[in-house]
């Protein structure tokens, strides 16, 4: 029996995610039947059932505006339908809006407390909250109404897991396995949190190779089978598990890097290297092929490069706890629009700006309503130099909330690097209306009305600057070159030095 409602739990950190996908059903025209739909709404205005399925057709395509509506005008015909009820759950918890998730799923469970079915949405909602006492409340209430349900004796595991309480949770888990022998997910749990929290490796073999005889396509289940191998020190078995993840999914980064430490334990450092740089070139974002490939590259005599590799280890290291799990909660969460976002910010931060692009973007397909998303994505683009796709996010950003004075500023810059001073002067100035004193719309505002050819104006707003924060070292330069189309070069120069003398301040 597969079972599609599992939490996915990982050893190595604490994450969660769903269990494996359904067979594919054979091909609709995904078009027809939404007109299906519409067209017995149109004949009946109180059609349950057409309102509730046209909501889960939504759900299924990931059209979650359209989905929510439809589940709550359910609901509105119909106040105890509870399907309605837990589809809008699904749909705020993909979204990100969890509170409103939760209280949903509550409100589920007062219209039906004798249904297991409407408390595991909860538990799993609970566990991606990090709220592992009620997760197991709840899961445990589950079990009373339904004792033979795998996936739930898996997800209390994974909440007492998560709490480090690896002796009960092998038991959920493996109570999950006597009622479904051939769930590979739990397996591959079980060979996770053996090896790497209970020192029991010998045993974890055992369940990462059953997980992957049951379901020998996935690229995780062979990582994880090779890096048992690996803390066994069976480098040769770790290197065909490795290998023969990589033949299923070239991008499987985690691979890569179990394959990269492995050559490097058996002295193949040229091949080492190769497969550490793939890896690093697909996602350079995991600190332990930095360090692997600087270390391969001391070995041969590339002080300089691997000298640089550490210091991107350095970088990462910090963060990685924080990429990891996000990364986690995708595995089983795709649409987790929250970890999309956090993933943003991380790689925003760490100066992978195309990454964060990406993430951001996945953020918003998930919910478009989220402000912060796009004024960071406006920021990743303009990092990128695709300043036309600045605009249109700082603009969408600004749409949602007209006071948000960061976007303003942020579209003020954008419009100057694209030499629309009158454009950015606007944004500029809605900004200040909306925070007085805004010392970085103040010069930029300076700089708008320089590029107008309003310099004198530009003069006084530079001063206003250097006169609030004195620190402001680029408001010397840019008054500098203001004096300078007034025709005071004597200023202008003054105005040089001073930038000369304070940047030299500045730099170590």
């Amino acid at each position: 029996m597969k079972w599609f409602n599992g939490v996915l739990w990982l050893a190595w950190t604490t994450a969660l995610g769903c269990g494996s996908a359904p067979e594919e059903a054979p091909r609709e025209d995904p078009r027809a039947i939404e007109l299906s739909y519409l067209d017995r709404i149109r004949a009946d205005s109180s059609d349950v059932a057409a309102h509730y399925e046209l909501g889960t057709f939504y759900l299924k395509h990931a059209v979650y505006g359209e989905a929510l509506r439809y589940f709550s005008e359910t609901f509105r015909i119909d106040s105890l339908h509870v399907r309605a009820l837990l589809g809008a759950g699904e749909v705020l918890t993909r979204q990100g809006e969890l509170e409103r998730a939760l209280a949903v799923h509550r409100k589920a469970i007062a219209l039906a407390p004798d249904s297991a079915a409407v408390y595991r949405p909860l538990g799993q909602l609970y566990l991606r909250t990090d709220d592992e006492a009620k997760a197991r409340a709840i899961f445990a209430k589950a079990l009373q109404l339904a004792p033979d349900h795998a996936p739930d004796h898996y997800n209390l595991g994974v909440a007492h897991a998560r709490d480090h309480d690896y002796k009960t949770a092998a038991q959920h888990m493996q109570r999950a396995l006597k009622i479904d022998p051939e769930y590979a997910l739990v397996y591959y749990s079980l060979a996770n949190m053996y090896c790497a929290k209970m020192g029991q490796c010998e045993r974890a073999v055992d369940m990462a190779r059953k997980a992957v005889k049951i379901d020998p396509m996935p690229a995780r289940y062979r990582t994880a089978l090779g890096r048992v191998y690996m803390q066994l020190n069976r480098y040769e078995e770790a290197e065909a598990a490795f290998r023969a993840a990589i033949e299923r999914d070239s991008a499987a980064v985690e691979a890569l890097n179990g394959l990269g430490m492995v050559l490097v334990q058996q002295g193949k450092q040229a091949n080492a290297a190769a497969v550490l740089e793939q890896s690093i070139a697909l996602d350079p974002a995991y600190p332990e092929a930095h360090l692997t490939l600087a270390k391969v590259y001391m070995k041969q005599g590339k002080a300089e490069a691997g000298q640089r590799q550490i210091e991107m280890f350095k970088r990462l290291e910090p963060h990685f706890d924080t990429i990891r799990a996000q990364r986690l909660r995708l595995k089983g969460h795709a649409d987790d629009a929250i970890a999309r976002y956090n993933l943003g910010v991380i790689y925003a931060k760490l100066g992978f700006a195309e990454m964060a692009a990406q993430e951001y973007k996945a953020s918003l397909k998930i919910n478009p309503a989220q402000i912060q998303a796009w004024q960071n994505l406006g920021t990743a683009y303009m990092r990128l130099q695709r300043v036309d796709d600045a605009i249109t996010a700082y603009r969408q950003a600004l749409t949602l909330d007209e006071g948000y004075a960061l976007a303003w500023f942020n579209l003020g810059n954008a419009y100057l690097m694209k030499d629309y001073p009158v454009q950015a002067r606007s944004a500029y100035e809605h900004a200040l209306a909306i925070k007085e004193n805004y010392i970085d719309a103040i010069n930029g505002l300076g700089n708008a009305k320089l590029r107008e050819g309003h310099a004198g104006e530009a003069i006084d707003d530079f001063k206003a600057v250097l006169q609030a924060d004195s620190t402001y070292v680029g408001a010397h330069y840019s008054l500098a070159v203001a004096y300078r189309a007034v025709g005071d070069s004597l200023a202008a120069q003054q105005q040089i030095r001073l930038f000369a003398h304070k940047q030299k301040e500045r730099t170590p």
